[in-house]
């Protein structure tokens, strides 16, 4: 067997075999030719070849938010130009073995983890893709849907009583009038604090917030006495496509899902957009079920150390994939 290229994750394999009844010398074995670069063979220098890997970073970010289904807006190679860190200088700084790993890998983003070049590394001497991801993938629920008077009015109905949620570090209560007045009151180490203002139902689940002087855009998924209240990323309520694909985020993380309805094929990608290994699988029957996702054991991008694989798990509520566990929730203690 001997493994002779490398695309897209998959390795491919050519069996062969060769047989000689001779004392004739045998030939010699090809060798398999290195991965071509990327990067344009005009870059010569260092520096040529860092501007050149920065512009490989923003195509393969760009092809990324296309795989996504986001439109990359008009400006998006200068917001991302904009926020790359220290990169000339730590970039001059990569051996040119380094730089040729970068080069010659499948994705320039995800190669700053398998190349392994921020291991060991201090912060400030990282070389480190931005995180643009939770910034341009919003694709939960409320991003559209009906926001008739009727509707909203409904959900307002829904979302009103006195909310409850505690962990390790704090316990929260959170009242919602059918008036829309709202009162959020934690507790952490000791301390108590009270913020009042007010909640306007935008639809089924979207709704503003105005707390303490401050805006807040919310996703909410009422499902019967707990409500999962989340940001655009972190988590939250995502609908399951009648066909095709459906997405799903989850701690920063973008997973496309397909065959859901028998068995589910996923792709993922992280924070920076680049991709990264991962299975799913349904575990269970009934009410029982859920949604097994698995993202592979890789490198991270921001020190060159192994990350584990990792499975987080989603069960089935009104035709979205919401997380499992009780913790994210809140739990309507009074009506």
């Amino acid at each position: 067997m001997k493994r002779i290229g490398h695309w897209g994750g998959a390795t491919l394999v050519v069996s062969f075999c060769i047989a000689s009844f001779t004392l004739h010398a045998q030939p010699r074995a090809r060798t398999a030719a290195a991965p071509a670069p990327r990067v344009a063979r005009s870059a010569e220098t260092s520096a040529e070849r860092c501007t050149a890997l920065q512009t490989l970073w923003v195509s393969d970010a760009r092809a990324a938010l296309v795989s996504l289904g986001v439109a990359a807006p008009a400006d998006f190679e200068q917001r991302y130009r904009r926020q790359i860190r220290n990169f000339d200088t730590v970039c001059a700084a990569l051996t040119p073995e380094q730089l040729t790993c970068l080069e010659t890998a499948p994705n320039s983003i995800a190669a700053v983890g398998s190349c392994a070049v921020n291991e060991g590394k201090a912060f400030n001497e990282r070389l480190d893709p931005p995180m643009v991801g939770s910034d341009m993938v919003t694709w939960q629920a409320h991003i559209h849907e009906d926001r008739s008077e009727a509707t909203t009015a409904a959900a307002m109905a829904q979302l009103a009583g006195v909310w409850h949620r505690s962990d390790n570090y704090s316990d929260e209560t959170f009242t919602v009038t059918a008036a829309g007045a709202a009162t959020h009151v934690s507790t952490r180490a000791g301390q108590t604090r009270t913020v009042e203002g007010t909640i306007d139902v935008l639809s089924p689940t979207h709704l503003q917030a105005r707390m303490s002087g401050s805006r807040y855009n919310w996703g909410f998924f009422v499902d019967g006495d707990r409500v999962l209240f989340s940001n655009q990323t972190a988590t939250g309520a995502y609908p399951i496509a009648a066909r095709g694909v459906t997405h799903l985020g989850f701690n920063g993380q973008f997973f496309l899902l397909e065959n859901l309805a028998s068995t589910p094929r996923c792709r993922a990608f992280g924070a920076r957009l680049e991709p990264i290994d991962a299975s799913c699988s349904w575990e269970g029957t009934g009410d029982a079920r859920k949604l097994i996702v698995t993202t592979a054991a890789h490198r991270y991008i921001e020190s060159g150390s192994n990350a584990m694989a990792y499975s987080m798990r989603f069960v089935e509520r009104r035709n979205h994939l919401i997380p499992d566990g009780d913790s994210m929730f809140w739990t309507r203690v009074r009506p």
